[in-house]
């Protein structure tokens, strides 16, 4: 007797951890080193996999400092360098997916543009990311999110947020390895 409920507790945890059936699941194991402007160091970002349903995206992500200093982290909409154009644009620059578009003359160049970064929020993060890593200090969650806002056919990359080591500059980190939203 003592069984069933320890089988009927192991069966709704699995079906509350298994991506759903008709998930697309990328097994990326990216592992990519960013570093600081002052060559002191960077951050290590890590995602193992991204699972797509049709309404919404969940990444398996890391963070590791691998500086000996201290690094804040922090998300809010950021000024995007539009390169003297005469649209401002921003976008948040936070947890979730994040992706460029094409403007075309907003340089000062003829006949040039710009890139403009653009991101779909994280809606969850699991757990929370923390506001700063201690030197060599890691962290491991989840990101998930809707794809509604998410454009198809566009190389898309997993953001994390803003980064400062003490007494440096901001870094904005985002992976540089990139996918597409697989059809489902």
């Amino acid at each position: 007797m003592k069984t069933l409920p320890v089988i009927a507790a192991c069966c709704a945890l699995a079906f509350v951890l298994a991506p759903a059936a008709d998930a697309a699941v990328l097994k990326t194991n990216w592992n990519e080193l960013q570093t600081f402007s002052d060559t002191s160091g960077g951050v290590r970002v890590y995602v193992r996999k991204i699972a797509i349903t049709p309404g919404t995206w969940k990444a398996w992500v890391g963070i590791t400092n691998a500086s000996a200093k201290r690094v804040t982290i922090a998300a809010h909409v950021s000024q995007g360098a539009n390169d003297g154009g005469t649209d401002p644009f921003v976008f948040y620059a936070g947890p979730g997916i994040w992706w460029q578009t094409y403007k075309s003359g907003t340089s000062w160049w003829p006949g040039s543009g710009t890139s403009v970064t653009h991101a779909a929020r994280a809606d969850r993060i699991a757990p929370a990311v923390p506001s700063a890593l201690a030197a060599r200090r890691s962290w491991f969650g989840t990101f998930t999110g809707s794809t509604a806002k998410l454009p198809k056919g566009r190389l898309l990359r997993i953001g994390f947020g803003i980064f400062r080591p003490t007494g440096g500059s901001e870094l904005l980190v985002s992976t540089t390895h990139q996918f597409k939203l697989p059809k489902l």
